[in-house]
């Protein structure tokens, strides 16, 4: 999965990983797996975590924190990264369909 969010102007990968699980749960006290996707704070949460350690791996710099992270995402921005996941998410018959959660 190649995702890229594009934050202030800037692109910065974007992937879901056991670190952005880890970050998630230490940051919510929550596990991934029971992240509702019809809540934009709990999408938020987790595309910070899933671009924090795809950075962290990749060895980009990425300047924010959560709330900052949170403050310059519009909501364009995240809708964005839901629609790239959904059309990267293959369907059981081996086509594309929407995705109902992101998490690998």
């Amino acid at each position: 999965m190649d995702i890229h969010v594009r934050i202030d102007g800037r692109d910065f990968p974007c992937r879901p990983t056991m670190g952005a699980m880890r970050r998630y749960r230490a940051m919510t006290g929550k596990e991934a797996t029971s992240i509702n996707w019809e809540s934009p704070v709990d999408m938020t949460d987790y595309l910070y975590c899933c671009t924090a350690s795809a950075c962290r791996h990749d060895g980009v710099d990425f300047p924010y924190d959560a709330e900052s992270f949170a403050d310059a995402l519009t909501v364009e921005d995240l809708a964005g990264w839901s629609q790239a996941v959904a059309s990267d998410t293959p369907a059981e018959d081996g086509e594309k369909k929407k995705a109902e959660s992101p998490l690998p």
